[in-house]
């Protein structure tokens, strides 16, 4: 007797595993049942497994009333006591750890360039369609089917409108957005959305989430802003797999946490854990698009920092149309095939930021000048003054009290010199260390 013909639990675990091992998997990094769905693994939230190990049972014992076997009595006896819940829950809970069920949850929804969609698999790095299949490991899935083919009018008016005009830019934020469908983050790049509201960009971000279903994600903006505070937050778990990832800011004074940022942006592992849970990393996949009506405060003057960020000015300003937001969904399959244009554009030309939000981006630097301030309130250029170095930080603090400057806010004596020293000539001298190329304003 083999162990799948056992009347035992673990006989009765194995017989469901040669049947439906290719159909069900348990992923044991996140406790939960997935199941084959046509084009994905669908994770079950309504109970599906049980009602497919109820029927297993039920199969099992209409075969054993139709048989002549001497275990005919017995098979049906075990078989309706199988279908009691302890009798069902007894089953699972040792067919979960079974091969080919069991799996160690490695492996899912990792392939950057393939992504789910209803009718399939889009192909991103070709544009093509294909049916999905079991080893793709994919759980997500958009919401819209996938149509090359599909036209999108009011989509296009709508892009037009809310730039513009401006058709650089247009194909720009499409790149950009066919960039985002994909796993991969090589780009390192942080897209800042700025206007003031009736400007399109929240239509533009939800209509994309709404698209985007399962690779979509809304994350609070206190994900990336400054706290003052090093721990690692809940909010960094939900991003795994997540490839559009979308959050606002209406208030003034918001600061950045560049550092956060930095690494969200970037290619190496990221460490996160759920609430009360244990660490783990993860691949980052995101691209984030940060929708503000004030530019965020940044104290990172870096270039390993500003060269990730692309700010996307939103200039035009729109009466409300109730039923804008309708006719874009009608276009959603369009939208969707518009998406993956973008993509493939991308892979053929970069990102290729248009002068546009170079100049604002370059702008946004000038302004989060941590020094710009100080030079302008409390110092004069000319080169042959010179101020010793003490002197100017102690002239910088003045004037961030002034400026109502927290200790947080205001530069380091350490990050100041080095600051300093960057723009002027810095000298030791028998008076002391001083910077040349500028004096103390008079009083």
């Amino acid at each position: 007797m083999t162990v799948t013909d056992a009347l035992t639990d673990a006989g009765a675990a194995a017989r469901f595993a040669e049947r439906h091992g290719a159909e069900v998997r348990f992923d044991h990094r996140r406790r939960r049942w997935l199941l084959w769905s046509g084009h994905r693994w669908m994770q079950d939230v309504d109970g599906a497994i049980t009602r497919l190990a109820l029927a297993f049972a039920r199969d099992w014992q209409r075969a054993a009333l139709d048989s002549t076997s001497t275990e005919r009595e017995a098979t049906v006896k075990f078989t309706l006591r199988l279908e009691r819940r302890d009798g069902l829950g007894n089953m699972l809970a040792i067919a979960r750890d079974l091969k080919p069920i069991a799996d160690d949850g490695d492996g899912w929804d990792t392939d950057p360039w393939l992504l789910g969609v209803p009718n399939g698999v889009v192909d991103l790095r070709t544009g093509e369609l294909r049916p999905g299949r079991p080893d793709d490991r994919l759980t997500m899935q958009t919401t819209v089917p996938y149509d090359a083919a599909a036209d999108g009018p009011r989509w296009s008016q709508f892009v037009a409108e809310i730039f513009g005009g401006d058709g650089d830019l247009v194909e720009f934020v499409q790149r950009g957005l066919g960039y985002s469908l994909t796993g991969v983050t090589t780009e390192q790049v942080l897209f800042l959305c700025f206007g003031t509201g009736s400007n399109g960009k929240g239509t533009l971000t939800n209509t994309l989430k709404r698209i985007l279903g399962d690779y979509a994600w809304n994350m609070p903006f206190a994900t990336v802003e400054w706290n003052g505070r090093g721990s690692i937050p809940n909010d960094l778990a939900a991003l795994v797999g997540r490839r559009f990832i979308t959050a606002s800011e209406t208030t003034d004074g918001a600061r950045l946490n560049e550092a956060r940022i930095k690494t969200l942006t970037g290619c190496d592992p990221v460490t996160a854990r759920f609430l009360h849970g244990e660490f783990f990393t993860f691949e980052p996949a995101g691209k984030y698009w940060l929708s503000v009506n004030h530019k965020p405060v940044v104290r990172d003057d870096s270039y390993g920092f500003w060269r990730r960020l692309r700010l996307i000015p939103f200039t035009q300003r729109f009466a409300l149309n109730p039923a804008l937001s309708d006719e874009l969904a009608a276009e959603s399959p369009a939208i969707l095939a518009w998406l993956v244009r973008g993509c493939l554009d991308w892979q053929k030309r970069g990102l290729q930021p248009p002068p546009v939000v170079l100049a604002a981006t370059h702008e946004y630097e000038q302004d989060s000048d941590p020094l710009a301030g100080f030079l302008k309130d409390m110092c004069v250029l000319a080169d042959t003054a010179e101020i010793r170095a003490k002197d100017a930080f102690f002239a910088y603090e003045t004037w961030c009290v002034a400026q109502g400057l927290t200790r947080d806010e205001r530069l380091t004596n350490t990050s100041f010199g080095r600051r300093m020293a960057e723009r002027f000539e810095r000298r030791d001298t028998a008076a002391g260390r001083v910077y040349r190329g500028l004096r103390k304003r008079a009083s």
